[in-house]
């Protein structure tokens, strides 16, 4: 596959986690809701002084990062991975965290 079609597969994997999360919730699936903001925006974002999966201080030497799906803190080796969310940008993956990549997003 092309890196294009590869990103786009990504996507419709992500948006089908998400409205199966929704089912498992019991909420329901309407227009509306698949309208609904899945990702955390920026102003949702957790402020930290610590990595929020290995528990490693940041500073100078170590920066805080945030997951584009669950908002968390994170240093840089706990979010090296990458994905596609479309509220970001639909052409360019976004940095996640280990968490969401062991789930598949």
């Amino acid at each position: 596959l092309s890196n294009d079609h590869q990103q786009t597969i990504d996507a419709f994997h992500w948006h089908v986690k998400c409205v199966k999360m929704l089912i498992q919730n019991n909420q329901t699936i309407t227009p509306e809701a698949e309208d609904q903001e899945f990702y955390h925006s920026r102003k949702d974002w957790k402020d930290s002084s610590i990595c929020e999966i290995c528990y490693s201080l940041f500073g100078y030497l170590r920066r805080q990062h945030h997951c584009r799906i669950c908002s968390i803190s994170v240093c840089n080796a706990c979010s090296q991975f990458r994905t596609i969310v479309l509220e970001y940008d639909p052409t360019i993956p976004v940095r996640i965290c280990l968490v969401c990549e062991q789930q598949g997003f």
